[in-house]
């Protein structure tokens, strides 16, 4: 069974890219997984397609963790020489967030969504210039 489960921190933003034939989303990112010394990482390329790739991009960023699950994968890449080069990768069946529900104040996505909050709650507490007009207690 070609099985691989990982909990780490994204060392940069994930790409979302584009098939070039098929116009299919996937994205490719860098985990780094935790050591047995603490000081210590191991890094894994991975990469997900689909609504899978287009979740990850919109939701994480740089230094959030995630568990990622999926297999092992390896494809031949041939470099800018013309030498043919195995690639190994993990490629992600699904992945869960793995910080705490607060600390991810500062996702791209969510910034939309505080800013609408924001303007929802400035624009109910605005009071129109002439509000004291009719108030009974002048």
């Amino acid at each position: 069974m070609n099985q691989v489960c990982l909990t780490g921190r994204l060392t940069k933003d994930p790409e979302l890219l584009y098939g070039k034939e098929t116009n299919k989303a996937w994205s490719k990112f860098t985990l780094a997984v935790e050591g047995f010394k603490r000081e210590d990482a191991d890094f894994f390329d991975c990469k997900a397609f689909g609504k899978t790739a287009e979740t990850i991009c919109k939701y994480l960023t740089k230094g959030r963790k995630m568990l990622v699950i999926g297999r092992l994968a390896r494809e031949k890449k041939t470099d800018k020489e013309g030498k043919v080069k195995m690639e190994t990768f993990v490629f992600v069946n699904e992945f869960e967030f793995a910080d705490k529900a607060a600390d991810y104040g500062n996702v791209k996505a969510n910034t939309e969504v505080k800013a609408a909050r924001q303007d929802a709650i400035d624009k109910w507490m605005e009071i129109p210039s002439n509000a004291d007009e009719g108030l009974p207690f002048n």
